[in-house]
């Protein structure tokens, strides 16, 4: 699993800064470092009546007129020159020229390096409260304790930032609820929405037998009337012995005079709930302004820094495991293999790799559908982990490539059981669409290196943990080559028989250009198509492209190929262009036609020759095979959207892209893969929300593709995707049924 770098962490607490200030009442800004004003919320720009364009890349300066006292403006330079906060009152005028009182609070927010990044200020008009002279005293008085509580909020909004798990997020809050609202004691109980109970997950201020006992505490809406009315109305309660019986046991069991319980909920769901308690101390007898705003304001903060926490650990763990079989992946796999190396170097014990392909798994594709294909996939894996003994780690390589380690073995013998208990496993069919599919595996392993060896040599743990990988996957090539010598059959044709009479299907006419439709999710408007070739032989009938596509790519002929459908595709949207409609083309190419010296030249005498704007052109590359030759494929999509083409990420999800990789390319649009969309589950909905935050985080579009019902649909307009396409839409449909279905003429 990859790691963060510490600017995006530095980057996420800004973020998470800016978030926190969004939901207070005050007028707030950020600075950037050179106190440029990077970020305005909305009650800024309505109290000083400028609006955000007008403020933004300016210094604060601007709001002061001939009246703003010099020796509070000199006072707040040489804060922010020592890198200090500040606290003040300063005589600002708005965009007509009246003049406010404005009291402000600047916090400095600093990187994991302690330099200052930016600055962050929370803003009051406080004109009424100054001009008020016989509540002078008492209006200060308050001012002095918002400012606290915002200084309060501040600093902890810049501790959750850093923070990166729920766990310390939940510890961060118990930390420092007592310092904020005077409490004894805190807790923080999540809330766990699918066997509906609340569980502590982080104590403060409990010691011993105590903070163990209370670390134990569980508890539903139905056991206490207090939790059931807090959690209902999600509003601030104090219990107290004074309560039902269940409030009298919780005060006697923990030793507490008194607990304010304020919920933790973000968009109205449930995250948690916050414990502020009084043991020694005097407890409030009911929740005034100030302890309501602290502690709503943390929980606040507590909820916007679960929800981004969660994502977080969302996306890394999508880094790390195959999304369809919910698998280790490549990488996560090769960690944990040379985990496994290094704990054997320790104790004497082996390595064992069984590496296993599925066999013609591309025929159930073919004849069964793809849905039926990742069914395949699912029931490989449920049928690795059930041979897998206890300790041992099964992972998806890639594509129909599975992996099962054996850490700690004693002998190859250990291995061979497993390989058989796979056998075994794998004897009765599976079912699928009614139909018997019997599942066969190519399986090959390899052991680790003998130490004890003479000659042995000892290598760093992640390339010996490649090496024995490759090995077995090498192993698993010779066992199935050995028993698939003849080439694999589409139909009952061999793909010697496709090689050949591919050359010169163009020529024949064979091939066409079938086009399928994407719509805005919001409007249902068709907005853009991809364009998908299609070949229709005139014995064997319509050949898959999954068939005749690997042979063009080894054949050579996915060049010509590639410019036929470039060319068809441009010509075409072109025409719409002229025609006054606007609408996008995809076309998909592979990394050996992107690579290709002729391929830039053939795309821009292209886009010159029909006229074609180049941003209605967007090129597809999969994520796999943009991953697995970056070096090469980075600089050829950097020369096409300096061209002004879209660069779409195919397939998003199935690869093993990072972060830093979709930060550093030119993408322009994510195309999450149809296996998400497809499996209806709660997981795949937080997948796919999770690749549109990252997606609105990098300002990349998002098509989802693979729509088919109506429910999907829906998924991915509450998630706030951008584009659909999938048989719910439209199947891929030739050029004339395309314009009758844009209403435009079907000849150009």
């Amino acid at each position: 699993m990859s790691n963060r770098s510490a600017e995006g962490r530095d980057a996420d607490a800004v973020s998470v800064v800016i978030q926190a200030l969004g939901t207070m009442a005050d007028g707030s800004i950020i600075t950037d470092a050179q106190q440029r004003i990077v970020y305005v919320s909305p009650a800024f720009t309505l109290m000083t009546g400028y609006d955000i364009d007008e403020i933004r890349g300016r210094n604060c300066r601007f709001l002061q007129g001939p009246d703003s006292d010099e020796a509070t403006t000199t006072a707040i330079r040489r804060a922010m020159g020592r890198e200090d906060a500040y606290q003040g009152v300063i005589l600002n005028y708005r965009k007509n020229g009246e003049a406010f009182w404005n009291a402000l609070t600047i916090m400095p927010l600093r990187d994991r390096r302690g330099k200052v990044t930016h600055y962050a200020s929370v803003q009051r008009d406080v004109t009424a409260l100054i001009a008020q002279e016989k509540q002078t005293q008492h209006l200060l008085e308050e001012t002095k304790r918002q400012r606290e509580t915002d200084h309060l909020l501040l600093e902890a909004a810049r501790l959750l930032g850093e923070r990166s798990s729920v766990s310390a997020v939940a510890q961060t809050v118990a930390d420092v609820t007592p310092g904020l609202c005077g409490a004894d004691k805190a807790a923080v109980a999540l809330w766990d929405a699918k066997d509906e109970r609340l569980f502590i997950a982080a104590v403060s201020g409990w010691d011993g037998a105590l903070g163990d006992r209370i670390r134990t505490f569980e508890a539903t809406p139905e056991q206490s009337p207090e939790l059931y009315e807090i959690m209902q109305s999600q509003a601030p309660a104090i219990v107290d012995g004074r309560g039902s019986d269940w409030a009298k046991d919780v005060m006697a069991r923990y030793e507490t005079r008194a607990i304010v319980i304020v919920p933790i909920a973000s968009a109205g769901a449930l995250r948690g709930l916050l414990l502020a308690a009084w043991s020694d101390s005097e407890p409030p007898d009911s929740i005034d302004s100030t302890l309501r705003d602290r502690m709503a304001g943390l929980a606040g903060l507590a909820a916007v820094a679960i929800d981004n926490t969660r994502l977080l650990e969302e996306v890394r763990w999508t880094e790390s495991h195959d999304g369809l079989t919910g698998l280790p992946n490549r990488a996560l796999l090769e960690e944990r293999v040379a985990g496994a190396l290094e704990r054997s170097r320790t104790d004497g014990t082996d390595v064992a790799v069984l590496f296993y392909n599925i066999d013609r798994l591309k025929r159930v594709n073919d004849v069964l559908g793809h849905g039926s294909g990742d069914a395949v996939l699912c029931h490989v894996a449920a049928t690795l982990r059930s041979a897998a003994r206890e300790g041992d780690i099964v992972a998806r390589s890639g594509g129909n490539d599975f992996v099962i380690v054996l850490p700690g073995i004693a002998s190859p013998a250990e291995a061979d059981e497993v390989a058989e208990r796979v056998i075994s496993l794998l004897e009765q069919p599976l079912v699928i669409a009614g139909r018997d599919v019997f599942v066969h595996l190519s399986h090959g392993v390899a052991m680790s290196v003998d130490r004890s060896a003479p000659m042995a040599r000892v290598v760093p743990l992640r390339e010996e943990a490649e090496q024995l990988i490759t090995a077995a996957n090498n192993s698993m090539h010779e066992a199935r080559s050995r028993k698939m010598s003849d080439a694999e059959p589409f139909g009952g044709i061999d793909e010697l028989r496709l090689d050949s009479e591919l050359h010169g299907a163009l020529q024949r006419g064979e091939l066409t250009v079938w086009y399928q439709p994407q719509v805005d999710v919001r409007s249902d408007r068709i907005v853009a198509v991809e364009a998908l070739v299609r070949w229709h032989h005139p014995i064997l009938g319509a050949i898959p492209p999954s068939a005749f596509i690997p042979i063009a790519e080894e054949n050579g002929l996915i060049h010509e190929m590639g410019r036929f459908v470039l060319n068809e595709a441009c010509t075409l949207a072109a025409l719409w262009q002229d025609r006054g409609h606007r609408l996008e083309v995809a076309v998909n190419v592979s990394a050996l036609q992107l690579t290709s010296p002729e391929f830039f030249t053939a795309l821009t005498s292209g886009l010159r020759d029909c006229a074609l704007d180049p941003a209605a052109l967007t090129i597809e590359i999969t994520e796999s095979q943009m991953v697995g030759d970056i070096a090469t494929v980075a600089p050829r999509l950097a020369a096409l959207r300096n061209l002004g083409v879209g660069i779409s990420v195919d397939d998003f999800g199935t690869g093993y892209s990072s972060l830093s990789q979709l930060h550093t390319l030119p993408v322009t649009e994510l195309k999450i893969d149809q296996t998400f969309i497809r499996n209806d589950s709660a997981t795949s909905a937080a997948l796919v929300a999770a690749v549109v935050g990252l997606s609105r985080g990098l300002s990349l579009r998002v098509v989802a593709e693979g729509v088919e019902t109506p429910e999907q649909l829906q998924m991915l307009r509450d998630l706030n995707c951008d584009r659909a396409q999938g048989y719910l839409i439209a199947r891929p449909m030739p050029r004339s049924d395309l314009d009758g279905r844009l209403g435009m003429l079907s000849a150009v």
